[in-house]
């Protein structure tokens, strides 16, 4: 399966776009995205994977970038074993998202550093 095959936009994602924040919309995408192909590492985390990528946002919302990135360990450790890492590191930053995507904490589609 390729990145394009799981960030295509279906009817769901288009008419979330009209209606909800980027962020929302983005982490909406990313739900999709890992409820659509549960044999990826986010998808078998599945709801927890959810939960603290909340957290991280959350995190990031209020600057604490150190903590966010210490929160994301768990997630970005399972992400080396993804078959679309790449693909996923680039659409994170292509559709300036907001959380885990390739293995990285992102906020707007820069990678976060632990400062």
């Amino acid at each position: 399966m390729t990145a394009q095959q799981v960030h295509t936009d279906t009817p769901r994602r288009q008419q979330m776009r009209s209606t909800r924040s980027r962020t929302s919309r983005a982490q909406d995408a990313a739900f999709c995205m890992s409820t659509s192909v549960p044999s990826l590492p986010c998808g078998e985390l599945g709801a927890q994977w959810h939960s603290c990528e909340r957290d991280i946002v959350a995190l990031l919302g209020r600057r604490l970038d150190v903590e966010a990135v210490e929160e994301a360990a768990p997630l970005t450790s399972s992400c080396s074993k993804c078959p679309i890492l790449e693909q996923c590191a680039e659409w994170g930053a292509t559709d300036r998202y907001t959380g885990v995507a390739g293995g990285q904490v992102l906020q707007r589609g820069k990678k976060v550093r632990r400062s």
